[in-house]
């Protein structure tokens, strides 16, 4: 196979994003896109924990701190090889602060340190993707200012102040504009909202480890074919999302990476699968788990899944024992974004018009997107592949 001198570099390897940008850029949109694909890490994380391909393009490396001045960012990346070979940038490095002005400066800061750091080593770069998300259309303060019209669109005007001052996503554009000023390379923005996929170690903000080890530990308390109603209100039941399975996700920013002469400097597009609501995901989340998905029985109280989970920890102890599972999953598990998820009480798809047109053909459904993500999850050892006599 011939060399295309592609270099891809991934910020924040180990996320939900991340994890899968490593993968699929190893294969996407062919075997030889890619001749190397670097993975930066905030932990070590082997190729085989990771269960990642084993790929020789493919290198790990761990310890990289973006908040150290950009000199010794600039020092610390020089030892990864071929570094200064970079060409493609896929940013989702993130750092939480309780603090909305830290918050913003800090990971706005980061991104900037990266870009530097990079261009000082004389990495020869073409392309940086920036991962954002439905932060930037207002859906946190959803009722202290006007919701856009739905379905959402990348030509939404940002948010007033004092709103717009605690969204790092949109300053992080704004230091993207300002270092892509007569340069070679050129920026996108690619916004998902919620992302289901998989990661090889347990995360806070993931819906399919929410619903993975939830439905799990229903088919073990209540067995085949039971009955498992909707967790949250008749209202959630109905409200329209557009979520993005991790393959569409990374597949559409490579995609973006790599046709750069069809859009605009920095432009930005939603990416997602089909919108749709948990009346049409739920019955098809629960038959993967051998159990019938139904409606509400009654409006549920935002934290049932959680109490319900921890009503029966025991059982998950079991299952733990029995299938040899990782330990620490219920208290690994985001059930403060589970609840979130499930809650939602307003409709917000997204608008992919633009995702298509610039040529990505891939239509996925987020059903197929949990699945993927549960057949990894059994793998990892981090959800049971219950035998159909549990």
């Amino acid at each position: 196979m011939s060399s295309t001198g592609n270099h891809a570099i991934v910020f924040g390897a180990s996320g939900i994003s991340g994890w899968e940008a490593c993968r699929q850029l190893l294969s996407y949109p062919t075997a030889i896109t890619f001749s190397q694909v670097t993975g930066l890490t905030n932990r070590p994380l082997t190729r085989e924990a990771a269960l990642l391909p084993l790929d020789p393009r493919l290198g790990l490396f761990a310890g990289l701190d973006l908040q150290k001045p950009v000199h010794e960012v600039v020092k610390d990346l020089s030892k990864i090889p071929h570094i200064e070979t970079v060409t493609h940038v896929f940013y989702y490095a993130y750092k939480h602060i309780e603090d909305p002005v830290e918050f913003n400066k800090v990971n706005t800061t980061m991104l900037e340190t990266a870009i530097i750091a990079l261009m000082k080593i004389g990495a020869p770069l073409k392309h940086v993707m920036l991962q954002t998300g439905a932060k930037g259309y207002g859906a946190e303060y959803y009722g202290q200012v006007e919701f856009p019209p739905i379905p959402l669109k990348e030509s939404t005007p940002r948010l007033p102040e004092p709103y717009a001052s605690q969204i790092f996503y949109y300053s992080q554009v704004d230091v993207l504009k300002r270092l892509s000023v007569g340069k070679s390379w050129t920026f996108s923005e690619v916004r998902p909202d919620n992302i289901i996929g998989f990661v090889p170690n347990f995360n806070s903000m993931n819906e399919a480890q929410v619903f993975g080890v939830y439905l799990s530990l229903y088919r073990a308390v209540h067995g085949e074919g039971a009955e498992v109603p909707f967790p949250a209100t008749n209202a959630a039941y109905k409200i329209m999302t557009t979520e993005a399975s991790t393959g569409t996700l990374a597949k559409f920013q490579i995609h973006v990476s790599l046709n750069d002469d069809k859009f605009e400097n920095g432009e930005a597009f939603n990416v997602g699968d089909k919108a749709a609501s948990f009346e049409t995901k739920w019955p098809a989340m629960a038959a993967y788990f051998g159990l019938k998905g139904v409606p509400p029985k009654q409006d549920n109280p935002q934290d049932a899944m959680e109490k319900w989970v921890h009503d029966h920890v025991e059982t998950w102890a079991r299952l733990e024992g029995r299938y040899g599972l990782k330990a620490g999953a219920i208290e690994g598990t985001g059930w403060w974004f589970g609840n979130i998820v499930i809650w939602a009480f307003f409709d917000r798809p997204f608008d992919l018009t633009k995702m298509k047109r610039v040529g990505f053909e891939e239509d996925d459904d987020t059903v197929k997107g949990y699945y993927a993500a549960w057949d990894l999850y059994k793998k990892a050892k981090i959800i049971p592949d219950i035998d159909v006599d549990m």
